[in-house]
């Protein structure tokens, strides 16, 4: 069975059942799905394991049968993940330049690292993070101060931050179903993916994710995300919407996906409670997956392909060098949370 270097797998846990894909990027930037699986859930519940070894059979079962279906060996397996403690927080860190005071990649690199750093504990680990602006000598900032000179290199970085305890109980799924890496990505990242275009993308957006186990929210602006929260059940969404008034203003519309996003009474009755425009929106990218509760699988395919264009290819054969590739990438998945 070949290994294909761009084809992209990935997994979604919702209420009832496991959905798994493995897709490859067209030419025209949407996707072709190789193939892809949908069996009962077992063994989480509410986005957190609670049988060790049901859920290891239920992951097992939904990547062989993806894994048949494509034809393909999978590689990195690129799973969503909910936390309703997850938090949406700003980092801020500074390096002293050192010789002529140039700022060189291993200058981003750790002053970056040092961001995360401080703002990660035992309890909590970052699975999510981007640079919102650089300063220059605490006064001057720049969108990119590679090779920018000055004294001082100033970063902050929005991160999120999940539960420790629940990452480590999802790794240890995917380590024994044999999965040599297992990335996981925050939920509400994948749902913007999934329903932002990319003339969108450099905008402000509001997506509004009304699942049948998670609520999220996430606001899209400038090419990530500006805040984010995740709530566990049917809550009310009324005090995001209050909370982000400022930002759906400039969106000027909110756009709704999920389970209950196609059923057209609850849509109406939110276009007759807030004083927005309201779209349901679709997943966009992969045409056989069009309904509105697949966003957050659709998306996490377009985030599994941005990140996979940063990772270093690995070379899966025995020996020294198929060591070394996989410590570099597991360092670079490292790096990049």
């Amino acid at each position: 069975m070949k290994l294909a270097w761009k084809a992209h797998s990935v997994i979604d846990f919702g209420p009832k059942t496991v959905i798994a894909l493995c897709a490859e990027k067209k030419a025209d930037g949407s996707f072709h799905l190789l193939g892809g699986a949908e069996i009962p859930l077992q063994g989480t519940r509410n986005g957190q394991v609670t049988h060790t070894g049901d859920a290891v059979e239920c992951v097992r079962e939904a990547l062989k049968k993806v894994r048949q279906a494509a034809g393909v060996s999978l590689g990195s397996v690129y799973f969503n993940f909910d936390d309703p403690g997850l938090s949406s927080i700003r980092s801020r860190a500074d390096k002293l330049l050192a010789g002529e005071g140039e700022v060189r990649r291993s200058d981003i690199r750790e002053v970056c690292e040092m961001a995360r750093r401080l703002a990660a504990d035992f309890e909590k680990s970052v699975v999510y993070a981007k640079e919102i602006e650089f300063l220059i000598d605490d006064k001057d900032p720049v969108a990119n101060p590679l090779g920018v000179f000055g004294r001082k290199l100033d970063v902050t970085m929005h991160l999120l931050l999940a539960n420790a305890a629940r990452l480590c109980q999802w790794r240890k799924v995917f380590e024994r179903c044999g999965v040599n890496q297992a990335v996981p990505i925050p939920s509400a990242w994948s749902i913007a993916r999934g329903v932002i275009s990319s003339e969108e993308a450099s905008g402000t957006e509001v997506v509004f994710d009304a699942g049948a186990d998670f609520l999220n929210g996430v606001v899209w602006e400038n090419g990530a995300i500006q805040e984010c929260v995740t709530q566990e059940g049917r809550g009310s969404m009324a005090p995001w919407v209050k909370n982000w008034e400022a930002m759906i203003q400039r969106a000027g519309s909110v756009k709704v996906t999920g389970d209950l996003a196609s059923d057209e009474s609850w849509v109406e009755g939110l276009r007759s409670q807030w004083n927005v425009p309201i779209q349901r929106a679709l997943p966009l990218g992969l045409s056989k997956l069009t309904d509105p509760k697949h966003a957050a699988i659709v998306g996490l395919v377009h985030v599994a392909d941005e990140m996979q264009k940063k990772t270093p290819r690995v070379y899966r054969g025995a020996g020294i060098l198929g060591r070394n590739m996989r410590e570099r990438m597991k360092m670079f998945i490292q790096e990049y949370f």
